[in-house]
């Protein structure tokens, strides 16, 4: 699953940082809690799967979620 915008991007300084509890960007005007993408990270990864992102300042963001078709020797 990907999730696109065309805001203000993430500066490659940041982009190593935005997972963190807690955190919150350097140019963030919106008031946050810092916890939204740290919940979104350990979520996936407590189902083997990953997120991530990739950003160009002033040209936006592409958050993606990749979770597992099906768990290894889930019964049914």
């Amino acid at each position: 699953m990907e999730v696109r915008d065309s805001g203000i991007g993430i500066s490659d300084s940041e982009l190593g940082q935005i997972f963190e509890p807690y955190y919150r960007g350097k140019v963030s005007e919106l008031s946050s809690t810092g916890l939204g993408l740290a919940i979104v990270k350990q979520l996936a990864e407590l189902h083997q799967g990953k997120v991530w992102v990739q950003s160009e300042p002033n040209r936006g963001s592409i958050f993606s979620l990749s979770l597992p078709l099906g768990m290894v020797g889930a019964q049914t």
